[in-house]
């Protein structure tokens, strides 16, 4: 890495969608923002995000989770693990966020949330449960919860929203009937939809995060840049891990800057193809 960095002048990764600090923000990623910010203040109990593969959610996510208040809404978010199921194991955990004791019993422990999150939300502290790809039990488990729990919020988001979530749409468009069982075809449910970008945003994607580690995106080409967002889709993860690979092969060709012969030879990765 560090001969990939020297050979660009670079003081770290340019691509770290991890890193709220310097994540970049579309057009896209604001109206999320903004949706975000109309669910906080209504009173929606859940929403469920749409977004494509590789778009970048997580990174979103991740940034949402580091909130403390969206606009006059003061909010405390509690953030599931990947893989947790709605066991007695959640109820620890949930209690261990809201810095509740240590029970015994999960059902005890169930009700000092509960408590804990009434109480919260009394004092005008919104909770929202942020659930990345939540197995079918945790869901289940974080609708019920719901549902008992006044004052908690749930903002979900999986392969399995996207899936159901424009099949329920089009059903609804008909005038077919809701399904009770589905989360998402509860009336309080709210959809929001994470975009893609536009070729311009691409451009300005590259400018800002090579910039905030010392390069400039003039290390891509015009052609090469064109070729990301077409082969990306306009996909924020996919640029990023594109971008950044195509660095790393440029850097090892001993070039000046990044060709569209780079990125289409990274693309080429059967790994990358499977995206």
């Amino acid at each position: 890495m560090s001969d990939y960095l020297t050979h660009w002048g670079l003081v770290d990764r340019p691509f770290r969608l991890e890193d709220a600090a310097t994540f970049y923000m579309s057009c896209s990623h604001r109206r999320f923002v903004a949706d975000f910010s109309e669910y906080v203040s209504s009173p929606n109990r859940s929403a469920h995000v749409l977004a494509p593969r590789r778009s970048g959610l997580t990174s979103l996510l991740t940034w949402i989770a580091g909130l403390q208040g969206v606009e006059s809404t003061a909010l405390r978010v509690l953030v599931s693990k990947e893989g947790q199921s709605g066991d007695g194991s959640t109820v620890e955990c949930l209690c261990q966020s809201l810095d509740l004791p240590t029970v015994v019993s999960s059902e005890a422990g169930l009700k000092l949330v509960c408590d804990q999150i009434e109480s919260d939300s009394r004092r005008d502290l919104s909770t929202l449960w942020l659930l990345d790809r939540p197995s079918s039990s945790l869901l289940r488990f974080a609708n019920e919860l719901a549902e008992i729990a006044g004052g908690l919020r749930l903002l979900i988001a999986g392969p399995h929203v996207i899936a159901d979530g424009f099949r329920n749409h089009l059903k609804n468009s008909q005038g077919d009937h809701r399904d009770s069982e589905n989360p998402l075809t509860d009336d309080s449910s709210k959809l929001i939809h994470l975009g893609y970008l536009g070729l311009a945003e691409t451009t300005e994607m590259l400018d800002a995060c090579l910039s905030e580690v010392g390069g400039d995106g003039r290390i891509f080409s015009e052609t090469a840049v064109h070729l990301l967002h077409k082969l990306s889709g306009g996909r924020m993860g996919f640029i990023a891990d594109l971008a950044e690979e195509s660095l790393r092969i440029a850097a090892q060709w001993m070039s000046r800057e990044v060709t569209a012969e780079h990125v289409l030879f990274v693309f080429s990765d059967p790994l990358q193809r499977a995206a």
